[in-house]
């Protein structure tokens, strides 16, 4: 899906960044990443913690793009349509040195662009709900918090595209 749409590359603060589908072979890159980015959250949040073995069964390099600065990986983000109705975007992580301004580019040019592109009617995702910093970033791009998932401490965040069009 993602190979269709997405263009090979885009430009953040004079950073080039190419943009390539995953394979089998990053997913060590993937898993170190999120576990980084991710693992404490987890920990901290979801009965069944951070799981190499979860993380394995959820890997769909069909839905990854690669984000590689200078032919090095420094990010990943997977999204999938859902019944035609919306997107849901499973993961948006990017090294700690590529955290400004790249995750607006690719949700604001590139997943909401591709949910534009296939007509469907919102973009949603999950947040922990101990993430002040990602739900204030989220709501200052639109995104509003859905209902609670008390499992898991976690949101529900959705921006209705057909309210912005």
């Amino acid at each position: 899906m993602n190979e269709e749409k997405e263009p090979n590359g885009i430009l953040v603060s004079g950073l080039e960044l190419a943009l390539r589908p995953a394979d089998e072979r990053d997913i060590g890159f993937c898993y170190e990443l999120m576990s980084h980015n991710m693992r404490d959250l987890f920990d901290r949040n979801t009965p069944e913690k951070w799981s190499r073995a979860k993380f394995r069964s959820g890997f769909r390099p069909d839905r990854i793009t690669i984000v590689e600065h200078e032919g090095m990986s420094v990010g990943f983000y997977d999204y999938e349509i859902v019944k035609a109705k919306w997107i849901y975007i499973h993961n948006l992580h990017l090294s700690k040195d590529y955290q400004t301004g790249v995750g607006t580019k690719i949700i604001s040019r590139l997943i909401e662009q591709a949910a534009r592109d296939h007509s469907v009617k919102a973009v949603i995702a999950k947040v922990f709900a101990e993430n002040l910093r990602l739900i204030r970033w989220l709501r200052m791009r639109g995104y509003n918090l859905g209902e609670k998932i008390e499992q898991e401490n976690s949101y529900w965040v959705i921006k209705d595209l057909q309210e912005i069009q």
